[in-house]
Protein backbone atom coordinates (compact mmCIF):
# COMPACT_ATOMS: atom_id res chain seq x y z
CA UNK A 1 0.00 0.00 0.00
CA UNK A 2 1.05 3.54 -0.53
CA UNK A 3 2.22 5.63 2.30
CA UNK A 4 -0.96 8.02 1.89
CA UNK A 5 -3.15 5.42 1.41
CA UNK A 6 -5.15 6.68 4.43
CA UNK A 7 -5.62 10.13 2.82
CA UNK A 8 -6.66 9.31 -0.51
CA UNK A 9 -10.11 8.88 0.57
CA UNK A 10 -10.67 11.30 3.12
CA UNK A 11 -13.20 13.85 2.74
CA UNK A 12 -10.66 17.15 1.71
CA UNK A 13 -8.97 15.19 -0.85
CA UNK A 14 -12.70 14.26 -2.63
CA UNK A 15 -13.44 17.73 -2.58
CA UNK A 16 -10.21 18.88 -4.26
CA UNK A 17 -9.00 20.88 -1.57
CA UNK A 18 -5.83 18.91 -0.38
CA UNK A 19 -3.74 16.77 -2.91
CA UNK A 20 -1.22 14.20 -2.48
CA UNK A 21 2.03 15.04 -2.51
CA UNK A 22 3.21 15.50 -6.22
CA UNK A 23 -0.04 15.94 -7.74
CA UNK A 24 -1.77 19.10 -9.03
CA UNK A 25 -4.64 20.27 -6.86
CA UNK A 26 -7.55 19.76 -9.61
CA UNK A 27 -11.04 21.27 -8.02
CA UNK A 28 -14.61 19.91 -9.19
CA UNK A 29 -14.83 22.90 -11.23
CA UNK A 30 -11.29 22.80 -13.37
CA UNK A 31 -12.56 19.11 -13.87
CA UNK A 32 -15.71 19.74 -14.85
CA UNK A 33 -14.66 22.46 -17.16
CA UNK A 34 -12.12 20.26 -18.53
CA UNK A 35 -14.51 17.54 -18.74
CA UNK A 36 -17.13 19.62 -20.78
CA UNK A 37 -14.15 21.19 -23.30
CA UNK A 38 -13.38 17.29 -24.08
CA UNK A 39 -17.43 16.52 -24.66
CA UNK A 40 -17.88 19.26 -26.90
CA UNK A 41 -15.09 18.70 -29.07
CA UNK A 42 -15.78 15.23 -29.37
CA UNK A 43 -19.47 16.20 -30.72
CA UNK A 44 -18.15 18.40 -32.80
CA UNK A 45 -15.19 16.54 -34.33
CA UNK A 46 -16.89 13.07 -33.95
CA UNK A 47 -19.96 14.17 -35.48
CA UNK A 48 -20.97 17.50 -36.25
CA UNK A 49 -18.22 17.94 -38.97
CA UNK A 50 -18.13 14.52 -40.40
CA UNK A 51 -21.90 14.81 -40.92
CA UNK A 52 -21.41 18.39 -42.69
CA UNK A 53 -18.75 16.81 -44.35
CA UNK A 54 -20.57 13.74 -45.71
CA UNK A 55 -23.31 16.04 -46.82
CA UNK A 56 -21.36 18.35 -48.75
CA UNK A 57 -19.23 15.73 -50.70
CA UNK A 58 -22.31 13.13 -51.30
CA UNK A 59 -23.82 15.52 -54.41
CA UNK A 60 -19.95 16.73 -55.83
CA UNK A 61 -17.52 13.57 -54.93
CA UNK A 62 -17.11 10.23 -55.99
CA UNK A 63 -17.50 7.38 -53.74
CA UNK A 64 -14.30 6.53 -53.59
CA UNK A 65 -13.00 10.27 -53.45
CA UNK A 66 -15.27 11.21 -50.65
CA UNK A 67 -14.26 8.08 -48.49
CA UNK A 68 -10.77 8.74 -49.06
CA UNK A 69 -11.45 12.57 -47.44
CA UNK A 70 -13.82 11.16 -44.70
CA UNK A 71 -11.04 8.61 -44.08
CA UNK A 72 -8.04 11.41 -44.14
CA UNK A 73 -10.58 13.64 -41.70
CA UNK A 74 -11.01 10.80 -38.88
CA UNK A 75 -7.46 10.14 -38.99
CA UNK A 76 -6.62 13.74 -38.19
CA UNK A 77 -9.72 13.92 -35.96
CA UNK A 78 -8.50 11.18 -33.66
CA UNK A 79 -4.67 13.17 -33.96
CA UNK A 80 -6.50 15.97 -32.81
CA UNK A 81 -8.31 14.61 -30.02
CA UNK A 82 -5.49 12.59 -28.91
CA UNK A 83 -3.58 15.89 -28.44
CA UNK A 84 -6.40 17.79 -26.43
CA UNK A 85 -7.02 14.93 -24.08
CA UNK A 86 -3.22 14.95 -23.27
CA UNK A 87 -3.31 18.71 -23.15
CA UNK A 88 -6.65 18.78 -20.77
CA UNK A 89 -4.26 16.25 -18.59
CA UNK A 90 -1.07 17.69 -18.42
CA UNK A 91 -0.34 19.75 -15.05
CA UNK A 92 0.89 22.70 -14.49
CA UNK A 93 4.59 23.35 -12.49
CA UNK A 94 5.33 26.06 -10.89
Amino acid sequence: MPPDWHRAGGPATLSGNRALEGEENVTWGSATARAAVMLVASFVLFAWIPDRLLTYLAVRTTPTVRDLLVSLLWALTLILAFWLFIRLQRTRKA
